[in-house]
């Protein structure tokens, strides 16, 4: 029996729009760059929990694209036009840790600019 690979792809944004990939580097958490960031609620009785576009209204997280710089930044953009940059020597330690399905982790938070885009 013959594997051959199709297409690849990575998720930097945890349920946003995928990107192909000529070639897959893997590292010690898995695919590069593949499922770094996530939105998480910050309030109410889901805070700390990782947002999916299976919950209700996110359905359009779908087509957030996120795309690595290489050195630790990311570039957001959304199908209007909407674009975020994050920095990453302007990432701050979360104060809590966060939920993803049965896991708890340490994250770290995007600041305010970030959460209001």
């Amino acid at each position: 029996m013959d594997i051959k690979v199709s297409s690849c792809y990575i998720y930097p944004l945890k349920s946003g729009s995928g990107i192909s990939v000529d070639k897959l580097e893997l590292t010690q958490r898995g695919p590069k760059d593949d499922r770094l960031w996530m939105l998480v609620q910050d309030q109410g009785p889901n805070e700390g929990r990782f947002i999916t576009q299976r919950d209700t209204g996110c359905g359009k997280l779908a087509l957030v694209e996120a795309i690595p710089n290489g050195d630790g930044d990311i570039y957001f953009s959304t199908p209007d036009g909407r674009k975020l940059v994050v920095v990453e020597n302007d990432l701050s330690c979360y104060d809590s840790v966060v939920q993803v399905w049965g896991d708890v982790c340490n994250a770290m938070d995007a600041g305010n600019v970030a959460a209001q885009w």
